[in-house]
């Protein structure tokens, strides 16, 4: 008997979105782990945008929480990473 657990992840490589999917679940992680160190009130000035070339790209509207997140840059993507069996992201852009 298949689970869809089993089916799920070869469906998603077959359609051809795995990356897409990959950067979605980045994205989350990337969140999570910034509400976890900072706060969640730190999204306020910073959110997760985007993720291109290996970059995780934060749009910073508050310059003192953006320039926060080179004190635990190496634990940001640590975290994201462990979900993937390659790395997803290298470094983080933020974007003003």
């Amino acid at each position: 008997m298949l689970l869809i657990k089993d089916l799920l992840p070869k469906a998603v490589k077959k359609a051809g979105i795995k990356q897409a999917v990959d950067i979605a679940l980045a994205l989350e992680r990337a969140e999570t782990i910034l509400v976890r160190v900072y706060g969640k009130e730190f999204l306020l000035g910073v959110k997760p945008a985007y993720i291109q070339y290996k970059t995780l790209c934060l749009l910073c509207t508050d310059f003192s929480a953006g320039s926060q997140i080179g004190y635990c840059e190496e634990e940001i993507i640590e975290y994201i990473n462990q979900a993937f069996s390659k790395k997803v992201v290298e470094r983080i852009s933020l974007i003003t």
